[in-house]
């Protein structure tokens, strides 16, 4: 592979979405970006092959908030009304997004139509992008970011394969529905590891799901949660609920689980077989809270199983 060529995007006022696209459409080597300390606004970013995006210490990048915004960002899947998103790769290699930076995308502000008194949640908007989606792709780290306040699920990886999410901050209000962590669907050999994910929905979930092709995402295997720590008002790690494909080889080792309404939940409802989960050294707090996620039938303590025909395997 050739070196990388490395361009610096001082911070302006001015959107810097055409900037970039341009760049990474025209520059063909392999191409390192970093964004220099500042504020960056942003709308969406289509990704591509050797890709490094690097947020320097200071720098944030603050993603427009309209939802027509990311109109040329679509995905193959659709999650919960939604078929866009902020960032977007199919059939990418070597993807990085690093550095100690901070993404900002006012999810409960711009895409909430205000409270539901009842559920003590925000009544969110029909349409919203999530942050990241990648789509076949292989090969990508995700490293020391900081993501704030996702309209949507946070991180989608889809049929991806080598995946490595290290050192990375979530944190979406814990009100706004739909704000899954990161979402690991029909991936292989994937490693998340001291990480922190507090959100109003799922934490870290694990799917095997149908594009609206008729399509499926491949099974899940070969996953590794290792020294997190999670906030959960949905459930804290979670295998399901679409489960088209299987789950096996799957460790969950050194969690800790903070004021989360229900710590670990496996759902096979789909004809996916689950074989192999290990949770090993979990600590959990868990207590009754809204159901953020929007389904009062989530509100349930510690463990929920669902369709489950092989054994696993939890550890104190």
């Amino acid at each position: 592979m050739s070196i990388a060529t490395t361009k610096a995007i001082a911070a302006t006022a001015d959107a810097i979405t055409d900037q970039l696209n341009k760049l990474f459409e025209t520059h063909v080597e392999p191409l390192h970006v970093v964004l220099e300390p500042g504020i960056h606004r942003c709308g969406g970013l289509r990704l591509r092959s050797d890709l490094t995006i690097e947020l320097s210490e200071g720098a944030e990048l603050h993603f427009i908030a309209d939802y027509e915004a990311y109109a040329q960002t679509t995905v193959a899947i659709v999650a919960e009304e939604s078929d866009r998103a902020i960032m977007a790769a199919s059939g990418a290699s070597n993807i990085k997004l690093i550095g100690r930076g901070r993404i900002f995308c006012a999810g409960s502000t711009a895409y909430s139509l205000g409270d539901d008194g009842e559920m003590g949640t925000l009544v969110a908007a029909r349409y919203r992008p999530r942050i990241l989606v990648l789509d076949g792709c292989r090969d990508i780290v995700i490293e020391d970011l900081r993501i704030d306040d996702s309209p949507m699920w946070t991180m989608h990886f889809a049929d991806c394969d080598n995946i490595s999410v290290r050192g990375v901050k979530v944190d979406n209000d814990r009100r706004m529905p739909n704000t899954d962590g990161i979402v690991i669907d029909g991936c292989r050999n994937v490693v998340i590891e001291d990480s922190v994910f507090r959100t109003a929905d799922d934490g870290i979930v694990l799917k095997t799901t149908r594009r609206r092709d008729g399509s499926l995402t491949g099974p899940c295997e070969n996953i590794s949660v290792r020294n997190c720590t999670i906030e959960s008002r949905s459930c804290a790690l979670k295998l399901g609920t679409e489960s088209f494909s299987d789950f096996r080889n799957i460790a969950f080792e050194d969690v800790r689980i903070e004021k989360s309404n229900r710590g670990l939940g496996i759902f096979s409802r789909d004809g996916g077989v689950v074989e192999n989960i290990r949770f090993r050294r979990i600590s959990v707090d868990c207590h009754e809270t809204r159901p953020a996620s929007g389904d009062r039938a989530k509100r349930l303590p510690l463990l929920s199983l669902t369709g489950v025909r092989r054994s696993f395997q939890p550890e104190s």
